[in-house]
């Protein structure tokens, strides 16, 4: 008899979660997902669906989460304040970097905006290594200062640098790499994804990422 009811809470507790997706789907489906830079001009306690980039990702007391996105594009970014509901919070599956797509409650107020969501409405889009590039890092760079990232881009050999740069897919934009051990030369000219941490060189006051691992 035991048996039976655990069975039953289990099967009643997935068939809520898949309920939950659904819903999440069909809502977010009928609403047009916008850029954050947008929010400000929207009303107060508005509902709406945005996606962004993943910059910052806090664990509260109590079981709640606190998020930051940002566009891909352009310095705009939003507090996205998580409360616990049916599905895993963000923490358990999310990276820094990682794009995800948000449907929450919008409060605007003289000190910025924010918006307030759970964990039923928050959905990962693609991994860092997919959308991260130097143009968002360089959008952003103070945000990601410190973290643990991958970021893609094509692996270039400068006169003008010792050592290798990682280049926007436009070639406009470009990143300083170390690595201990070197690199190897058969990657050069190629799209490559990095993973390191993004630090501020005091001396020459430029951003370096202090790469780990690179990887065609």
């Amino acid at each position: 008899m035991k048996a039976s009811l655990v069975t039953f809470r289990v099967l009643a507790f997935i068939l809520m979660a898949v309920l939950a997706g659904m819903m999440m789907l069909s809502w977010s489906a009928r609403m047009p997902c916008l850029e954050i830079s947008s929010l400000p001009g929207l009303d107060d306690g508005q509902t709406v669906l945005v996606r962004g980039l993943l910059v910052d990702l806090r664990v509260n007391d109590g079981g709640s989460e606190s998020l930051v996105l940002a566009d891909r594009e352009g310095a705009a970014s939003v507090w996205v304040f998580v409360s616990q509901a049916i599905r895993s919070l963000p923490s358990s599956y999310a990276h820094v970097g990682d794009e995800l797509r948000v449907v929450g409650n919008l409060a605007l107020s003289r000190s910025g905006m924010s918006l307030y969501s759970d964990s039923d409405s928050v959905v990962l889009l693609a991994r860092a290594e997919q959308v991260l590039t130097v143009g968002a890092l360089s959008s952003h760079w103070e945000l990601f200062l410190g973290d643990d990232i991958s970021v893609s881009g094509i692996l270039m050999q400068t006169v003008a640098s010792s050592g290798p740069r990682l280049f926007d897919i436009d070639m406009e934009r470009s990143l300083s790499l170390s690595l201990d051990g070197g690199w190897d030369d058969q990657l050069l000219g190629r799209t490559v994804t990095v993973i390191g941490r993004l630090v501020l060189d005091e001396e020459s006051m430029s951003l370096v990422l202090q790469a780990t691992a690179i990887h065609a």
